[in-house]
């Protein structure tokens, strides 16, 4: 029973949080490009 939802939901969640990572770090990278935008400036 815990076997089949295992694999399929290990699988799904990696993706998730492959693309949430992603996002996260193209989101940090933006903040940091302002940041030193505003600072250099």
């Amino acid at each position: 029973m815990d076997a089949p939802y295992g694999t399929s939901g290990r699988k799904i969640s990696n993706n998730y949080l492959r693309l949430r990572n992603r996002r996260y770090v193209s989101a940090i990278l933006l903040l940091f490009l302002n940041m030193s935008l505003v600072l250099y400036s």
